[in-house]
Order: C-alpha cells, then structure tokens, then sequence
C-alpha cells in the first residue's frame, strides 16, 4: 500500500513537474479557421492567439518574420505560398495573410517555427495547422466572380479594392496617413498598421469604407505618437465574411536620436543613432545634475541620413549628468551614467 502510495505520489511530481516546465514555453493557438475546417475563401486570412509566460510578454527582436512560417498545399512543402505577417498587441494575436490566390478545393498546411522567440531568447512551441479551400472565384474549373458582374443592367465591380495613390507625411505634432481607392462591394473598412523595421507591425485602427461604387474616396488616418526615424505604415482591406488582405506599405522618416547605451566607461564613446532628414549642425552637454553646471561640450556637423556616431567623453569624471542633444530640427534630454 505504501510502495503504491509513493509511485503516485511520485507520478503526480513528475506531471506537475512538466505542466510547470509546459506553461513556461510560449505558444499559439489559431482563433480563424480552427484546425481541420473546410470550404475556406481563397484569400483567407488565418488568426492565432499569442500566449506568453509572465516572464517573456513579447516577441524577441529579429525573430518576428515571416520566413519562420510555413504555408504550403499539403504533401507539397517546397511549393511555400507568400505571405504578410501582422501582429496586434493590443490582443495578442498574429495575423497571417497570403499574398497570392490559394488554389481551390485543395488542403493547405501552415507550420509556426520555433524559431519564433519571446524576450527572454526561449522558442515558441511548434504549431501546425490544416484547412481546406471551397470553389474560390477565378481558379480553373470554377466560375470567375472577378469579372464585372451586373445587377438588373449596371454593372458591378467585385473586385475588392484599388488603391491609386497612398502616403505619409507630418502633419503638425502628427503623421498624416493617406490614400485614394476605387472600391466595390466587398469592401467593408480599412486598417493602418505601423512598424520600425517592416517585419513585426503593430494595429494603429480602423476606418469604415465610404461605399461610393463610382468615384475615387479620399480616405486620412493620423498618427498622434511618431517615432523617430524610420517608420513604415501598411494599408489593409476589410472585405465580407471577415477576410483582410494588405494593399499597399509607405515608408516614412522624421529627424531624430537614440542613445544606444546610456551608460559609459570615462574616457569611451557615447554611442547615439542619428536620424536627419538633411545636413544639420549639432551641439552635445553634459551638466552636473544638481548645480547645473556644464561639464563637457562638443559641436559637430552630421550628413543627411541614418548613422552611428560616438561622443568621445574625454576627461569627464564618474557620475550621473543630465546629457542634452540639439539641433536644428530636434531637442532632446537625458540621464547618463559615467562609470
């Protein structure tokens, strides 16, 4: 009774065990469509729930992209079908979207790596997922919903969408987004979404479609918090039966500086990432925090365009200094540590 007693016991560590180790590891899990679903459209985009441990609550740095995801017709791996990837963090969720028609009647795969990581470097559980697609419209052997169609004697433009024209630009303390559209019946809104490295995008929001069929809309979403630097903004397509598809991206680039270490060794660079929009002359001080006295002072011209460039704090003491940046177009305050 005893011995039994134990081997349960001891079983029952080693579950708990697994489910503490399993809980750790971050993982996905598709919301749209659930594994096995059928008579899917031929754009589909596919939705998964991010879970991250308490410890790792985000993507690691270079590990958001799409070559970590596979799609590809079942039992042909090495035909991978193009794809945008998206990520919103508001609710965790990544947006896969297939750049290319996905043929019709035909099981597809979609495999996430686990080359996928969160903050701390620990790879996401692998995940694989099979769909079938219905009689998509303007595969062969299917009757093609793409051509203009007519209701009574108008005709009706069902293709989803044409964007002829879309931008960025500043607009005050803001970036204007905009675009022109052609559109049809099936298109329902618009979304914006934002990156600083045209991988890993973040959901700005949303605008409901006009619904004018003839003339070409005039559509403006603001960003109210720019970055500095580069940015890139992507427009995205709302269509029925909830499909998306990503229309068109626009880089955008404003003046700006990073400090890339905020703590320095006596006698080393101060490292700073530089973004100009054109050649400008800039001014560096450093000042005692309490008697706001300037301790060092350095002027330089800096080109136009994105670079490093080290501050050469030579014969500053050790201590914290309130370090200020200006030029012609940016003013910035920080902390610094001398060590």
């Amino acid at each position: 009774m005893h011995k039994a007693m134990m081997k349960n016991l001891i079983f029952l560590h080693f579950i708990l065990l697994g489910t503490l180790v399993f809980a750790q590891d971050p993982y996905v899990r598709s919301t749209f469509p659930v594994n096995k679903s059928e008579n899917l459209s031929c754009s589909t985009p596919i939705f998964f729930t991010v879970e991250f441990s308490v410890e790792g609550s985000g993507f690691r740095q270079g590990t958001f992209k799409k070559e970590n995801i596979k799609l590809y017709p079942k039992g042909k791996s090495k035909k991978l079908i193009d794809i945008v990837l998206g990520y919103n963090t508001d609710i965790q969720k990544v947006i896969v979207t297939p750049q290319e028609l996905l043929e019709g009647n035909t099981w597809y795969v979609m495999e996430f790596s686990r080359k996928f990581k969160d903050n701390r470097g620990k790879p996401f559980l692998p995940y694989k997922l099979e769909f079938k697609t219905g009689n998509c419209p303007g595969n062969e052997n299917n009757e093609t919903l793409n051509e203009a169609k007519a209701i009574g004697n108008t005709p009706v433009n069902l293709n989803p969408i044409k964007i002829t024209s879309f931008k960025a630009e500043k607009f005050n303390d803001s970036v204007k987004i905009s675009w022109t559209a052609k559109e049809s019946l099936l298109t329902e809104g618009y979304f914006v979404e934002k990156s600083t490295d045209n991988q890993l995008y973040t959901y700005l929001g949303a605008i409901p479609a006009l619904g004018d069929l003839e003339e070409d809309l005039k559509y403006s979403f603001y960003d109210s918090y720019p970055n500095s630097g580069e940015a890139y903004y992507r427009l995205g397509v709302k269509l029925t039966l909830d499909e998306t598809r990503i229309l068109d991206t626009v880089e955008y680039f404003t003046s700006g500086v990073k400090f890339l270490d905020r703590r320095v060794k006596q006698d080393e660079e101060l490292p700073l990432l530089f973004y100009s929009k054109k050649p400008t002359s800039m001014v560096f001080v450093l000042k005692e925090p309490d008697t706001k006295m300037v301790v060092f002072r350095q002027a330089k011209l800096l080109p136009q365009g994105k670079y490093k460039i080290g501050i050469e704090l030579n014969g500053v003491e050790k201590g914290l200094y309130i370090a200020y940046i200006q030029t012609t177009e940016i003013a910035v305050k920080t902390k610094i540590q001398v060590e």
